[in-house]
């Protein structure tokens, strides 16, 4: 008897110490992943906007590529699509959209560099392979100021990571509805 007197006392006081801790723990991690958050989102902003003239010169030789028969205008087709996909979140979408759109880009653009100087069509069109020379060889994206952009932005959300998936704060980030943000990867062309 003395047990179930003493569990109707101590089994609420453990509830509401349980509710307390809860909200303590929301109120002190929320703040923290919000700024982290914002870090990424400031970081990204000098990645986007060097991003915007190398796509546009990776849509140039993509516009040429596409007009060539062969297995180069299927990778063209390809990148075709992820620039329209990154066209239509550079503009307005979440950073996270922005940096799966990019990666996808890096690879894509890659891949249709190296397409185009194994294609011997490509390559006897002279305007078609200095459009994909200059998207491989853009002083702007392979300048310091990028890498050190791109460090500065992975650091961002390596840091966001960190809090958003400790044991306390990934319940929290779980219940915020904060997801990953995946890190850019820069990929140069090789020259």
């Amino acid at each position: 008897m003395r047990v179930f007197r003493v569990l109707r006392v101590l089994l609420p006081i453990a509830i509401v110490l349980a509710i307390v801790a809860g909200a303590a723990a929301v109120l002190s991690a929320r703040p923290d992943l919000q700024r982290a958050e914002r870090d990424v989102d400031h970081a990204w902003t000098p990645v986007a906007l060097a991003l915007a003239p190398h796509y546009r010169l990776l849509s140039t030789a993509d516009d040429k590529l596409v007009t060539i028969p062969g297995p180069s205008r299927d990778i063209a087709n390809e990148v075709r699509a992820a620039l329209a996909q990154w066209s239509s979140v550079s503009t307005g979408g979440s950073v996270t959209a922005q940096v799966r759109a990019a990666n996808t880009l890096e690879g894509l653009g890659r891949r249709l560099v190296a397409a185009a100087r194994v294609s011997k069509r490509a390559q006897a069109d002279a305007s078609t392979r200095n459009a994909v020379e200059e998207y491989a060889a853009d002083p702007l994206y392979a300048s310091g100021n990028v890498a050190a952009a791109v460090t500065t932005f992975n650091k961002a959300v390596m840091d966001y990571e960190q809090q958003r998936t400790g044991p306390v704060r990934g319940v929290v980030a779980t219940l915020m509805g904060d997801r990953e943000i995946p890190a850019f990867t820069r990929i140069p062309t090789p020259i």
